[in-house]
């Protein structure tokens, strides 16, 4: 009972690579998606800049400095960064967050926005909810559904079809503003309304109070976006560094992965000790005068062992995790074993204590594993 436990727990987790394997991941300076070409599943990005200018077939998750959507997404959106632009169509939900960001195409579900200037331009269609938190919001397109704002000022200019909830300093309606549910707002000042405004339902003027449920209802809808990009964004970085990693050092990958798995709770041990004494040992020759750069340049390899440490983690993880599975004593390291590896390690991130335990054991084996190497090819050859 316990061993197909385990291996039905071990199946689960490869449950979420396998969907990954069929995924594209990008991590890097720029990246840019042509006009023509496709991306059959879902898309993660990562980097400075990034342009969708083709159609994807699944949910894009983006984030970096400037990004631009201008082509087809054909499922949701999750965008984190400096400024984004979405002239095209996203098909599914838009979740975004950053300091200027532009919505000038049609999308089909929900809208849910933070950040600093947001603007719905007046060739957007937004065919749902539009839910935002930010400095100052613009909305001059048509938006289907209901609005929600908590920030510093908004304006209005187009067709809302529902109700439009505001807690803002300024409000303002203008000349083409039309909606059709009732107008609620929580202000110091009162709502600057156009003559040719229009509407239809009921108006509801109330000073600022504590926040409501809209607010609440609000914040979770961004903080979902904000914190799955982060997630996101932390996955693909750890990823694209183990890939990294095993590309260039391939040789080394293996013989760190041979060493940890045959031997792997003795390399932990030998982990757990470089962990503690390094760390201390350079601190107490920098105390020397003679010692000082020697010290600093203990900190400095000390730090350096810890990154490729959790670099290493990951291939030893998913070389066992397919051990286990597959029953092959000779899995091969590569970036299915590596992938499987990250997102196993990003799993057990979510569970308190055994979750934490398990990445640390592991971290630990790969640390004992680099100091042989150490060991074995430099102090012994010195």
């Amino acid at each position: 009972m316990r061993k197909t436990f385990i291996r039905l727990a071990l199946a689960g987790i490869l449950i979420i690579p396998m969907a990954a394997m069929a995924a594209t991941f990008s991590a890097g300076d720029v990246y840019q998606l042509g006009s023509g070409n496709q991306v059959p599943g879902n898309a993660y990005l990562a980097a400075g800049s990034v342009a969708i200018d083709g159609q994807v077939m699944g949910d894009v998750t983006a984030a970096g400095g400037t990004l631009m959507v201008s082509g087809l997404v054909q499922s949701d959106a999750l965008l984190a960064g400096g400024t984004i632009n979405v002239l095209g169509s996203v098909q599914g939900d838009l979740r975004a967050a950053g300091g200027t960001i532009l919505v000038a195409g049609s999308v089909g579900g929900d809208v849910a926005l933070a950040g600093g200037h947001l603007s719905i331009a007046n060739n957007a269609r937004i065919t749902g909810d539009v839910a935002v938190v930010g400095g100052r919001l613009n909305i001059e397109g048509p938006v289907m559904g209901n609005v929600l704002f908590s920030g510093g000022s908004v304006y209005i200019n187009n067709a809302i079809n529902g109700n439009v909830e505001i807690n803002a300093q300024q409000i303002q309606l203008g000349p083409q503003a039309v909606i059709s549910g009732n107008l609620s707002y929580h202000s110091a000042n009162p709502a600057v309304i156009d003559p040719q405004a229009r509407i239809v339902g009921q108006v509801n003027a109330q000073q600022p109070e504590q926040p409501t449920m809209m607010n609440l209802r609000m914040a979770k809808e961004i903080l979902v976006a904000i914190f799955g990009a982060l997630i996101f964004l932390k996955f693909l970085m750890q990823l694209a560094g183990s890939l990294f990693f095993v590309l260039v050092f391939r040789r080394m990958s293996k013989w760190l992965v041979g060493e940890a798995l045959g031997d792997f709770w003795n390399m932990a041990g030998r982990g757990f000790i470089v962990l503690i004494l390094v760390p201390a040992g350079a601190f107490l020759v920098a105390f020397t005068i003679l010692g000082l750069p020697i010290g600093i340049l203990a900190f400095l390899g000390y730090i350096a062992w810890i990154i490729l440490a959790h670099l290493a983690a990951p291939l030893i993880v998913g070389t066992w995790l397919y051990r286990r599975i597959f029953k092959e004593p000779s899995a091969q390291i590569d970036w299915k074993s590596t992938t499987l590896g990250v997102l196993a390690l990003s799993v057990a991130g979510w569970f308190p204590f055994i979750g934490w335990a398990f990445k640390c054991v592991f971290v630990l084996a790969a640390l004992g594993a680099i100091a042989k190497a150490w060991h074995k090819h430099i102090w012994l050859l010195r």
